[in-house]
């Protein structure tokens, strides 16, 4: 059982979250006991002007900048069609793919990396009875599934969600949390996780000693939660 849950909160037009994402990836590799989340953050800024060295980025309205046509875009429909293990392995692909010097993915190479996933047979997900009208059987069709109405439907629903949701959990964009317990920024993230991962291993052997976790316990993030008042 995964006693600990490590959520991390990303703003996907910052190259400080794809480097997240690989230290994320690297607790998984490591096989901690860890069960790994990602929520998205609206973006701080139009990635439009990558592409052009004279334009100057204007900061725009969450709703404005969280759109289907966006990496955030291509997350949602792979959470919806896929699960959330595909839909993190399309994060680490990208974040592997990067340059030194690259700041974030192309769209472009996003739209690959998100159809070669999408329609990988070893990824289906039981998620996909959901929608039972999905095609998934190529790249091609992944590609098409960004058109079906009620894949659009799903990720707009999960963008609105997104987009609000650092705000009601009063956390700031690229924080992450080990069982509730937030920091603040990612530049630390790799130093921090280990000692963290300690400090909680305390916490949880209290709780077991106090009687209020035990092998009957359905959710220990829950009772992690409860007993440490914090906000994720």
């Amino acid at each position: 059982k995964n006693i600990y849950t490590l959520l991390a909160v990303l703003d996907l037009s910052t190259r400080e979250a794809f480097d997240a994402v690989k230290i994320l990836g690297l607790v998984l590799d490591q096989g901690y006991p860890v069960r790994v989340g990602v929520a998205l953050a609206p973006r701080t800024r139009d990635l439009a002007y990558l592409d052009d060295a004279a334009a100057v980025p204007q900061p725009q309205p969450p709703q404005e900048l969280l759109k289907p046509e966006t990496i955030e875009g291509l997350f949602g429909a792979l959470k919806t069609a896929r699960g959330p293990r595909t839909s993190f392995a399309f994060l680490r692909r990208l974040a592997d793919g990067l340059d030194d010097d690259d700041e974030v993915p192309r769209y472009e190479d996003a739209l690959e990396a998100f159809a070669a996933l999408a329609s990988a047979k070893k990824s289906v997900h039981p998620d996909e009875r959901k929608h039972p009208d999905l095609d998934l059987s190529s790249k091609k069709a992944a590609k098409e599934l960004l058109a079906n109405e009620s894949m659009l439907e799903a990720i707009e629903e999960f963008l609105r969600t997104s987009a609000t949701f650092a705000e009601s959990k009063n956390v700031a964009s690229n924080c992450f949390a080990l069982n509730g317990r937030v920091r603040q920024g990612l530049a630390r993230l790799q130093s921090e996780i280990l000692p963290m991962l300690g400090e909680e291993q305390q916490h949880m052997a209290d709780l077991v000693s106090r009687g209020q976790i035990s092998d009957r316990t359905k959710s220990i993030y829950g009772k992690a939660i409860a007993s440490s008042g914090t906000p994720l």
